[in-house]
């Protein structure tokens, strides 16, 4: 008599064959360098593809810089140990650094402010030194003048004065002669008049 199988009980219909030993496939080794093509054995020498840098050696470069940031003196008490070579730290650096090429934009435009301030102020006081000079230059000009003019009508003064005092000095001279003329004349007619008088009969 057949008995019919429970469920899940496995029987010669649905029992797995036994397992064979698995089969690997063919291995096919590289050629030997000999055996490639000249071409691609120029293109692998000449045009060697970039290692790949490893965590340990991206630590090292970022460490490298903050090393040579922080021996510049631009962060005091920066260090590879203090500030850890992350994105965030080289981040905030750039930041700070550019903060203060701001600030030092800031202040660099300040002074050239002031010194063009201060070469207005000086344009200014060499454009009133200049006129205060002209202006000196035209008085002492007019002084100078005025002292010229002076001195010739002194001069022409003092000419007329010689003049008519040479003039009246003739004058006075002729007149006396004439004066000595008279006084002679009357002497002589009066010394006349008294010899006629004591030789008359």
């Amino acid at each position: 008599m057949d008995r019919r199988p429970a469920y899940g009980e496995e029987t010669s219909l649905t029992r797995a064959p036994p397992s064979s030993p698995p089969t690997l496939a063919p291995t096919t080794l590289p050629p030997e360098p000999s055996s490639l093509p000249s071409s691609r054995l120029t293109q692998s020498t000449t045009q060697p593809s970039p290692p790949a840098l490893s965590e340990d050696q991206l630590q090292r470069i970022a460490s490298s810089i903050v090393d040579e940031i922080a021996s510049q003196g631009k962060f005091s008490g920066a260090s590879s140990t203090k500030i850890p070579p992350s994105n965030a730290a080289l981040t905030q650096m750039v930041a700070d650094m550019r903060a203060e090429l701001v600030s030092l934009r800031c202040l660099l435009q300040g002074q050239y402010r002031r010194f063009v301030n201060i070469e207005e102020d000086t344009r200014k006081l060499q454009e009133s030194i200049r006129r205060d000079l002209e202006k000196l230059n035209e008085n002492a000009k007019g002084l100078a003048n005025k002292l010229l003019e002076g001195l010739h009508k002194n001069s022409q003064s003092i000419n007329q004065l010689s003049k008519s005092y040479q003039e009246s000095s003739s004058e006075i001279l002729q007149n006396l002669g004439d004066i000595c003329d008279a006084v002679r004349v009357l002497l002589e007619s009066q010394s006349g008049s008294s010899s006629s008088r004591f030789t008359a009969p």
